[in-house]
């Protein structure tokens, strides 16, 4: 765990040094996306962390658009972090067949 915690330490450096950008498309016809960041060596674990920080600003931004009742906020996030758990699961079930 302890490495982990290292290498995002290393991560908030970057970031405080450079401007980072993470794209990600789904050519027409897809979902499956295409994800290009401008540090590309990074690889994954950038990828990962820079999506943790960014989910968490798509949530709250969804919360404050007002359409889930405020009592229900802390269900729907569990539901939406169970979507990406399901799907993760999944394509890993899959990739093993």
């Amino acid at each position: 765990m302890s490495d982990i915690i290292d290498v995002f330490g290393e991560i908030d450096k970057m970031l405080e040094e450079n401007e980072v950008r993470l794209v990600i498309t789904f050519p027409e016809g897809s979902m499956d996306p295409v994800i290009e960041s401008t540090f590309p060596k990074a690889g994954p674990t950038l990828d990962f962390y820079l999506m943790l920080h960014g989910l968490s600003k798509v949530v709250s931004n969804l919360m404050a658009l007002g359409i889930v009742d405020p009592d229900k906020e802390e269900v729907m996030i569990d539901g939406m972090l169970q979507m990406v758990k399901d799907e993760i699961l999944q394509e890993r079930q899959q990739d093993e067949e």
